[in-house]
């Protein structure tokens, strides 16, 4: 019953700044495009490194099962998330740059409750996604590929982030890796594997060495004239 009255909090956190933004949609309209896009996903913290996880230098003695064996059991946490994203206009002066390289780009906010044996934290986290569509094998199964890039706050500290003596902040530097698949009769549903990877950026927020990854599987669902 704690997560559902959290949930709620959210819900009517994220409702509550849509009513206030209302005044200023006529500009956000020149910004974007009308094509939304909402994700509700389940996920499990996994080793600290992305090493760890098998997505740099990957070696045929990588056990994949150890990703979740942790060696601090108290760190492994439950986490559930929501997503929502829009697609910013393609008609924007500077995409015309952008355009050889990544097929749109995606604004996007995450709220996530995350919960351990020691501790339960509130993550917000918004972020810019670079996506990437239109493969050789949609016409058997809808494809997209989205990195994105942006800040995560966090309530408390994951424990993860502590372990050996490691130090971390509130805010830290947010890295996604999400790949979707959808069957080309129902594109708008589709379902998504995700890396939530949160980091000192390499320094940049004030502390060095220190990470926590969660691996999670979700639905997501589109909808907006512009799709």
């Amino acid at each position: 019953m704690y997560f559902f009255r959290k949930l709620r909090l959210l819900l009517l956190l994220v409702g509550g700044l849509g009513f206030l933004l209302l005044p200023i949609q006529p500009a956000c309209a020149q910004v974007f495009e009308d094509a939304w896009g909402l994700l509700l996903f389940k996920g499990q913290t996994a080793q600290s490194n992305l090493d760890d996880i098998g997505l740099i230098n990957y070696t045929d003695s990588h056990d994949p099962s150890k990703a979740l064996d942790l060696a601090y059991p108290n760190t492994d946490e439950l986490v559930y998330g929501v997503e929502v994203a829009r697609r910013i206009s393609r008609k924007l002066w500077w995409f015309y740059y952008l355009e050889p390289y990544v097929t749109e780009l995606e604004a996007a906010l995450s709220i996530n409750y995350r919960e351990s044996q020691t501790k339960v934290i509130n993550e917000i986290g918004p972020s810019v996604i670079f996506r990437w569509k239109n493969f050789r094998w949609d016409r058997y199964v809808k494809t997209t590929i989205g990195v994105a890039e942006g800040v995560s706050y966090a309530s408390q500290i994951p424990d993860q982030e502590r372990t050996e003596g490691r130090f971390s902040k509130h805010f830290m530097n947010l890295l996604t890796l999400d790949i979707t698949l959808a069957p080309p009769q129902l594109p708008e549903a589709e379902l998504s594997f995700r890396i939530h990877h949160r980091s000192a950026g390499y320094g940049l927020y004030g502390v060095r060495n220190t990470s926590s990854n969660v691996l999670g599987v979700g639905l997501r669902y589109r909808w907006g004239t512009a799709l």
